[in-house]
C-alpha cells in the first residue's frame, strides 16, 4: 500500500490480494468459496480468549478434533505455532499464539500428510507454474528451525518433484486457479498438505513473498 501510494514500482501483489493472503482466516474463507479442501478449523480473537478462556476452549473443542494445530493468523515462518494433543496442550498453544497476534486460527492436524509447495508467476499473458517441492522435516510440521537453522528454507532438504504421483498435476492446476482468482502478481508460493492415505489435497496458505 505504501509503495503504491508513493507510486513506486514493486513485484508483489496489490493491497487487497496481499491483505487476504497475509490473513490465514480470511484466506480460508476464499479457499472455501472456491470449493477447495481446507483443514477443518475455527478462529477467535485475543480479546475473547482473555475475557473468557473456558468458553473459547470449549467452543474450539466442539468444532475441531484433536490433534489440533494452533496458529497466529497473521504471521509466517511457523512463528508461534504449536500442536495440541489434549486440553493442556491447547491452553499452552493458545497462550503462546496470543503473544504474537490478536487473531488465532485453530485447525485439525492431519495424521498422515506431507507438505508440498508450488510456485507461480505471470510471464506475459501466461501463468508459469514451478515443479512441486516436498520439504523434509523430522517434526510434526515444518518449524522455524527446520526452515532457517541451516541457512536454507528447507533445513531438512527437499524432494523435487514431490513424491505424490498424479496429485502433482492437481496441485499445479490448483496453483494456477488460485493465482488467477486472487489476482496475484510476481512470484507467489502456495503451500499444500497432502493426505497420503486418502490421496486428498488441502490448500494450507499462500505466501505472496513481498
Amino acid at each position: 500500500g505504501v509503495l503504491e501510494f508513493t507510486d513506486l514500482p514493486h513485484t508483489s501483489p496489490g493491497v487487497l490480494s496481499s491483505a487476504i493472503c497475509m490473513d490465514k482466516v480470511q484466506s480460508k474463507v476464499v479457499f472455501d468459496s472456491l470449493f477447495l479442501n481446507t483443514a477443518k478449523g475455527t478462529s477467535f480473537s485475543r480479546w475473547d480468549y482473555e475475557n473468557n478462556k473456558e468458553k473459547v476452549v470449549e467452543d474450539v473443542e466442539s468444532k475441531v478434533d484433536y490433534p489440533m494445530i494452533v496458529k497466529p493468523a497473521h504471521l509466517g515462518s511457523s512463528i508461534g505455532i504449536n500442536v495440541a494433543k489434549d486440553r493442556e496442550d491447547l491452553l499452552f498453544a493458545i497462550d503462546v499464539a496470543v503473544e504474537f497476534d490478536d487473531k488465532i486460527l485453530v485447525e485439525h492436524k492431519l495424521s498422515h500428510f506431507v507438505e508440498v509447495n508450488c510456485a507461480c508467476f505471470r510471464y506475459g499473458g501466461e501463468l508459469v507454474v514451478s515443479e512441486t517441492e516436498q520439504p523434509l522435516s523430522k517434526s510434526d510440521f515444518l518449524t522455524f528451525a527446520d526452515k532457517y537453522s541451516t541457512g536454507k528454507m528447507s533445513g531438512g532438504g527437499h524432494i523435487i518433484p514431490a513424491e505424490i504421483g498424479n496429485l502433482n498435476g492437481q496441485i499445479k492446476e490448483t496453483t494456477k486457479l488460485l493465482y488467477s482468482k486472487l489476482e496475484l502478481n510476481g512470484v507467489v508460493r502456495f503451500d499444500y498438505l497432502v493426505d497420503t492415505e486418502r490421496e486428498k489435497i488441502f490448500i494450507n496458505e499462500v505466501n505472496t513473498v513481498p
